[in-house]
């Protein structure tokens, strides 16, 4: 509550605008988190993101951590990887239909900018101001 309150009552312009609206935005989102414990929007990792560590192993989400493939392995093609690897579905599937939440910023934004809600929301916020 202090940070959207402090957020909120901080003027800004610019792209600066728009990085707050989504601010708000994620600052309520992960406090409906924390409190239902549960995911409150469907979650894109693996299929819209994915992490590369620096020895080059690709993890789907960045919570679990599990290791599909190495772009080492690959020729340093991602683009292989990405179509190729056969452990990819099985994984994808697994977060799809995972009971887990979290409220990381960077699966979260990805999130957020994929669900209509809140970018409805961010732009009535934007416009309103």
């Amino acid at each position: 509550d202090f940070l959207l309150h402090k957020i909120r009552n901080t003027p800004f312009k610019g792209m600066n605008k728009i990085t707050q609206t989504f601010r708000i935005e994620y600052y309520k989102m992960v406090k409906k988190i924390l409190k239902e414990k549960r995911r409150v929007l469907p979650c894109y990792a693996g299929i819209l993101s994915a992490q590369i560590v620096p020895n080059g192993d690709v993890w789907l989400c960045c919570m679990k951590s599990i290791v599909v493939g190495n772009v080492k392995d690959y020729g340093y093609n991602f683009k292989k990887l990405w179509k190729k690897n056969a452990l990819l579905k099985s994984e994808r599937k697994a977060i799809r239909n995972e009971k887990c939440f979290c409220p990381m910023a960077n699966a979260s934004y990805t999130n957020m900018l994929m669900s209509n809600r809140i970018l409805f929301k961010a732009a009535l916020r934007l416009l309103k101001k």
